[in-house]
């Protein structure tokens, strides 16, 4: 009686179709009540602290802008007093036969310096003076020539004076500059900062606001919630006003760069990061930064990725029942090639596949039993007369291998027959696949032609030379192809002599993935390159690496190593009987790598 909670009695397409469907009501119950609130927590949290670190990058950035703003200041302030002195300089040889001066104030006033500075004429019996806005003179108690000085007015606003004396002349000329006029492109450097800070705490949420504050000195209670009175707003802030609903001055200042206060606005929670400006050119005084964004957004944020995941698995799982509704006989007489190939490379020789059909499946299958057929018949005849003949020329070893000789011969003679039988089945194929299917069949057959032949023609009948044999068999590929024009063929084989149970599984393989380049690679190319190496590096150990330079990749090879006859025939015999591993990778070409072990050799 069948045991049916046993999985090694259902076929190959049950079991992955079992297997696929397993796991799939695994994965979505482990995703839905253990993964996924997992992840997307872990995806808010990562949303968290990626705010919260392009914040503080923001301040570590504004502080490095303010470096550099403080420092663009104080030169172009520097220019702009070397600028005055050498336009005074100027003035100065300008006037030098002026006597009057009231035409020199008439031609001073002309000068740049009287647009953005006041300034006074003082001389004997002479007086003239312009102030723009507040009179600075008043603090102009140290008049020392030629030299800047620094003061400051009562309103605590800087002023910079200067103070020249004409040569030859009774006339001193004092200038008083504002101290933020000397840096003409202050505005257009606070503009660009207030683009910077938009700039750099963009982060593509629709929900966002921000805006930069200082709390009011006078306010002394913390615990207050923070209202409008209570705080001044940024010239260069984004917003004129801040979205923090209750929070108090002490929630506020306890989370200065640090991660998210939660709060609620008009019913909706919302999430608010407090970075401190201090020492950026935001303003004078700590200036703080305001980021809130809505709570749900995040989480919204947080779930997107993962909302595709159940409806690409349904669409897996209908995609693979459409594949196996649609080719699940041919997958199930795939199955029993396989196995059939398979338990033959072991020595079977009595199991058959018996797939059968009008298909190009059914058709290789019945042309593979037939061709087993044939050759269990003709060794049933060969071993016969090997037996035959054996007993008559036992006692002589010349004759044993002449015997041997002939037996080989005889063997080359039945699989060239085949070949021919094979040929003729061709003719009368009009189907391309099935003619391609007994195309492979005789090139299969002909590598173990061609290595008959080979001991017929050696003088030891236990060793092939595998240079010469792998030599010949190329070149009868080359010759059944027709490309030898334009092909860049490269050999280098270790001299090595095998016997005939470590040729045959070579020779499989080099045909299988030769005619593959031939067929594959090979197409429309000016140049065709193929190169083939076979090195023998350790006792029993050897490696095969066939490289082209097709331009045709093959995506999924694993998968494809499974379905394909050819492919799937290379690694059954590298695992079985090379026990060993095959290979694949692309570089400007296919690259087909094989290792395993032979038994029976001895190197030249």
């Amino acid at each position: 009686m069948i045991n049916y909670l046993n999985f090694k009695y259902y076929s190959f397409t049950t079991k992955i179709l079992i297997s696929f469907f397993i796991f799939v009501i695994v994965f979505i119950i482990s995703k839905n009540f253990l993964t996924l609130p997992k992840i997307e927590q872990k995806n808010y949290n990562q949303e968290l602290n990626f705010i919260t670190k392009t914040l503080l990058n923001t301040k570590k950035q504004l502080i490095v802008i303010s470096n550099y703003i403080k420092i663009q200041s104080k030169l172009r302030r520097e220019l702009s007093k070397r600028e005055i002195q050498e336009q005074l300089k100027q003035f100065d040889l300008s006037i030098e036969n002026i006597k009057n001066p009231y035409k020199i104030v008439n031609l001073f006033n002309k000068n740049q310096i009287s647009n953005y500075c006041s300034y006074n004429f003082v001389g004997n019996n002479f007086r003239y003076e312009k102030i723009i806005k507040i009179n600075p003179f008043e603090k102009n108690i140290n008049k020392e020539f030629e030299k800047w000085q620094e003061y400051k007015t009562n309103g605590r606003v800087k002023y910079l004076f200067y103070n020249h004396k004409f040569k030859n002349k009774d006339l001193i000329l004092s200038i008083g500059c504002y101290f933020k006029k000397l840096n003409k492109n202050r505005k257009n450097l606070k503009l660009n900062l207030k683009e910077q800070i938009n700039t750099l705490t963009n982060m593509n949420l629709k929900t966002a606001k921000k805006a930069i504050f200082k709390i009011k000195p006078s306010i002394n209670n913390e615990q207050i919630a923070l209202k409008k009175e209570s705080y001044y707003i940024s010239r260069i802030s984004e917003q004129k006003d801040i979205s923090i609903g209750d929070l108090s001055i002490k929630q506020i200042l306890k989370a200065k760069d640090k991660g998210p206060i939660e709060h609620q606005v008009k019913g909706k929670s919302y999430l608010t990061w407090i970075i401190d400006l201090n020492n950026t050119w935001v303003g004078k005084g700590s200036f703080l930064l305001e980021y809130t964004v809505e709570k749900n957004e995040i989480l919204n944020n947080s779930k997107a990725n993962l909302a595709f995941l159940n409806e690409t698995l349904i669409a897996i799982l209908l995609s693979f029942l459409i594949f196996i509704v649609s080719f699940g006989k041919i997958l199930k007489d795939i199955n029993k090639l396989t196995k059939t190939a398979t338990l033959v490379m072991k020595g079977n020789r009595n199991i058959r596949s018996n797939v059968k059909g009008d298909n190009d499946i059914g058709i290789l299958g019945e042309s593979f039993d037939n061709m087993l057929n044939f050759f269990e018949n003709n060794i049933k005849i060969l071993d016969k007369r090997v037996e035959d003949k054996t007993n008559v020329i036992s006692k002589s070893l010349e004759e044993k291998e002449v015997l041997l000789k002939e037996i080989h011969h005889r063997v080359k003679n039945n699989l060239t027959l085949t070949i021919s039988l094979i040929q003729l089945q061709e003719l009368n194929m009009k189907d391309k696949e099935t003619k391609k299917a007994l195309k492979d069949i005789q090139e299969r057959i002909f590598t173990m032609v061609l290595i008959h032949q080979k001991i017929y023609e050696s003088k030891d009948l236990n060793r092939i030379n595998l240079k010469n044999y792998v030599i010949d068999l190329i070149n009868a590929i080359i010759s059944s192809y027709s490309i030898n024009e334009n092909l860049d063929l490269t050999i280098d084989v270790d001299e090595l002599e095998l016997d005939i149970q470590a040729v045959m599984p070579l020779g499989i393989i080099l045909n299988e993935l030769i005619t593959n380049a031939f067929k594959y690679a090979f197409t429309n190319q000016k140049e065709n390159k193929l190169e083939l190496i076979i090195s023998n590096p350790k006792d029993k150990k050897i490696i095969i690496i066939i490289k082209d330079n097709g331009k045709r990749e093959i995506k999924d090879f694993l998968e494809l190593s499974n379905k394909t006859l050819g492919l799937k025939l290379v690694n059954t015999i590298v695992k079985y009987q090379l026990f060993g591993k095959f290979t694949y990778k692309y570089n400007n070409g296919s690259i087909f790598k094989i290792e395993g072990k032979i038994n029976n050799y001895q190197e030249i």
